[in-house]
């Protein structure tokens, strides 16, 4: 199968006051042309920040690797050549449409954009196109959706609206970053079919990333797995999903009440994540990576007021100095900011002494 997107040693990381952060950990995979491959891992291992600086839409550093798309570096494009590709060669749907979508926009101009802009088109050929994609997403009534704003669509009705600006241009990749998100169970069957019911007439290859393993089993070619910033399986769904190698798949299995992942001779019995070689961090999966500013930062004492009762505070002068509420010994009522009840008190004696 020729290969249509090449990820080579990919290492990404972000500057903070508190260091550097590193997000992506030599990474590397393939894609084919038609072909749907799915990133799964938990929720931080750096699956999206990956596939939005395939895009260039991460203001991150780029520490090494390279990117092939088409035989193409991508990497050393500028920003202008990269407007080029984005839209009309690869598309990306975002996980959450409401905040993706631009709010002041009808939902026609949307779609029309990238169609005016890429292809070229008439303000006529562009409108008709985006009313055949929106009933080729499956949104009832076209012509009345096309002059709608986003608020006036269901959940499942913006994520179509996102998978229809995606494909406008009839890209070669489409990016799905958790489509289903925030979607009932029947919408999720619903857009999953949809994708690859576009993906036969289209004809394009599928980046889907999620968490559901159910629909990775059943849409997906081939599965890669990503912890702690690297991809530290690559396979056919068989292939993760019966060998297994590491225990990462079977840590996402587990929160699956009623269910027991399979299990081979040779491979691990529990999916608990245990420490993997050459996989940061080295000792314990759970604690901070030696390349990130949290490690040193965890070491450090902490400061006055900690709960620890190591090194918790001796009580500050707020605390020792806390009164009842009542009288001073000139007859005012005590202002005790701690209980709020002086200032009621007071306004009940008044009463009482006016009455």
């Amino acid at each position: 199968m020729e290969t249509l997107l090449s990820v080579q040693d990919l290492s990404i990381s972000f500057h903070t006051y508190n260091g550097e952060v590193q997000a992506v950990r030599e990474a590397s995979f393939d894609l084919g042309r038609g072909e749907v491959l799915a990133i799964v891992g938990e929720s931080g291992s750096g699956k999206s920040v990956m596939m939005q600086t395939i895009l260039q839409l991460t203001p991150c550093h780029l520490k090494g690797g390279r990117i092939l798309f088409d035989g193409e570096d991508i990497t050393r494009y500028t920003d202008r050549q990269m407007q080029a590709i984005r839209g009309s060669q690869i598309g990306i749907i975002f996980q959450d449409a409401m905040t993706s979508l631009n709010p002041t926009m009808k939902i026609g101009r949307q779609i029309t954009e990238s169609l005016l802009r890429h292809q070229k088109l008439s303000r006529k050929e562009a409108r008709d196109r985006a009313l055949e994609l929106l009933t080729q997403v499956g949104i009832n009534h076209p012509e009345k959706r096309y002059h709608q704003y986003i608020h006036n669509l269901s959940g499942g009705m913006r994520q179509r609206v996102m998978i229809a600006i995606a494909l406008a241009c009839r890209p070669k990749l489409l990016i799905a970053d958790e489509p289903t998100t925030a979607l009932d169970v029947t919408i999720q069957a619903q857009i999953m079919d949809l994708l690859v019911k576009l993906r036969e007439e289209v004809g394009c290859s599928i980046v889907l990333i999620t968490h559901d393993l159910g629909v990775v089993a059943a849409n997906a070619d081939r599965i890669a797995v990503m912890y702690a910033g690297r991809v530290v399986e690559t396979g056919s769904s068989d292939q993760i999903f019966t060998t297994r190698p590491t225990p990462t798949p079977g840590a996402c299995w587990n929160p699956s009440p009623g269910w027991t992942p399979p299990t081979t001779p040779g491979s691990p019995t529990s999916g608990a994540p245990r420490p993997m070689p050459s996989t940061p961090p080295p000792a314990a999966p759970l604690a901070p990576g030696a390349g990130t500013p949290w490690l040193s930062a965890a070491k450090r004492p902490r400061r006055s007021g900690s709960s620890s009762p190591a090194t918790a505070a001796p009580a500050s002068s707020w605390t020792t100095r806390r009164r009842r509420p009542g009288r001073k010994p000139d007859g005012r009522w005590r202002c005790d900011h701690d209980t709020g009840a002086s200032l009621r008190d007071r306004r009940a004696e008044q009463v009482l002494s006016f009455g």
